[in-house]
């Protein structure tokens, strides 16, 4: 799945990992990662220190969750559905 600006989120659905890959143009160091459960409670946030970021599953708490990426500019948004 691609989300805006170059942001891959794999797989969608999961069941055990989800993969985050930014955009080699882009400073890690500068994005946050954060994923909210169907309620808007934040579960999870990184700060991640390199291109590809990996967030466990476990962290998925509901069948659709929100993961939201800060590229430096922009905040970006991608649903994550668990199997």
């Amino acid at each position: 799945m691609y989300v805006p600006t170059g942001i891959k989120v794999n797989p969608n659905p999961t069941q055990n990992m989800i993969y985050v890959e930014l955009s080699e143009i882009v400073r890690p160091e500068n994005n946050k990662i954060e994923l909210y459960n169907i309620d808007g409670r934040l579960v999870y946030h990184i700060i991640p220190t390199s291109h590809s970021t990996q967030i466990p599953g476990k962290n998925l708490l509901s069948d659709l969750d929100l993961l939201r990426i800060w590229d430096g500019r922009n905040w970006n948004g991608s649903k994550v559905m668990k199997e």
